[in-house]
């Protein structure tokens, strides 16, 4: 996605590529929509998962106390880390999700703001963290989303309301007859392992995808757009997993959301105006 400026007050304005919606992908109550664009980028970047694999990044704690709201990230790579927000990252001392998208800049060492999602563990299960292919699901990204966006306007950085988002991994706990001792959302899903995977092995990623609209029954719930193809091949499963367990809280029986749901968001997105405020790491 690019931007061009459009105000003195700084707003941005989206330039959204023409974008093709293909036919839905369905599993019970779940509609994946793929978005695809004859437009790619040449930014190079790395992803999550070859940056931790090849530990081209490495992050931990602050310090051997730690805070909850925020970790440490040290970059030995040549190139920028896309870290995309809802990440959940396991490990030291209690796993954690990443309040925002964040371009790690290279061989740099940054904070990072993160909110836990691990309510009853505060203690070292190893020195540093590692990626575990497992996505926030749709009310706790919008809850991310929503309360940095506040803390952004506010001037207090890139908060999220921790409160809140535990309350909502124990909503879905209790909701799915999920028993977690340190109440991980971490839990959730392996506990519904099997089920998961049979999502996955339906909702296979199609070729030359840039993106992808996610609705769980008849509600268009998120839209994920990347610069290239092979970007979204990539966070595929990464990002639908957060959204099947959702569909896990769903009726299988019911109106499923069509095409005209998916056009009509993205005629809103064609249309808005965005706020820049100073990122975490390197870009706007």
């Amino acid at each position: 996605m690019s931007f061009q400026n459009t105000t003195e007050e700084n707003t941005l304005n989206t330039v959204i590529p023409a974008i093709q919606i293909g036919q839905p992908l369905r599993y019970e109550s779940l509609s994946v929509f793929p978005l695809s664009s004859d437009t790619e980028s040449t930014v190079k970047y790395l992803l999550e998962k070859e940056a931790f694999a090849s530990d081209a990044i490495i992050v931990k704690e602050i310090d051997k106390d730690g805070v909850v709201s925020e970790l440490k990230v040290e970059s030995r790579c040549n190139f920028p880390v896309l870290l995309l927000e809802g990440s959940e990252l396991a490990g030291a001392k209690q796993n954690r999700v990443l309040n925002c998208d964040v371009l790690v800049p290279p061989h740099q060492t940054i904070h990072l703001p993160v909110s836990c999602v691990e309510q009853g563990r505060w203690n070292y299960k190893s020195a540093k963290f590692t990626a575990t292919g497992r996505h926030s699901p749709w009310r706790l990204r919008h809850m991310l989303k929503a309360s940095v966006t506040e803390a952004l306007k506010a001037k207090r950085g890139h908060r999220s309301d921790q409160q809140g988002i535990w309350k909502e991994v124990a909503r879905q706990q209790e909701s799915l007859r999920v028993f977690s001792t340190t109440k991980a959302m971490a839990d959730t899903f392996k506990s519904n392992l099997d089920r998961i995977q049979d999502f996955h092995e339906k909702l296979a990623y199609p070729e030359g995808t840039s993106g992808f609209a996610v609705a769980v029954a008849d509600t268009v719930v998120s839209l994920d757009l990347f610069d290239k193809a092979t970007a979204c091949k990539e966070m595929w499963d990464r990002l639908l997993s957060g959204n099947i367990v959702d569909a896990l809280e769903a009726s299988p029986a019911g109106r499923l959301a069509e095409v005209v749901e998916v056009e009509r968001l993205l005629a809103l997105l064609d249309n808005a105006t965005w706020e820049q405020y100073t990122p975490i790491g390197v870009g706007e």
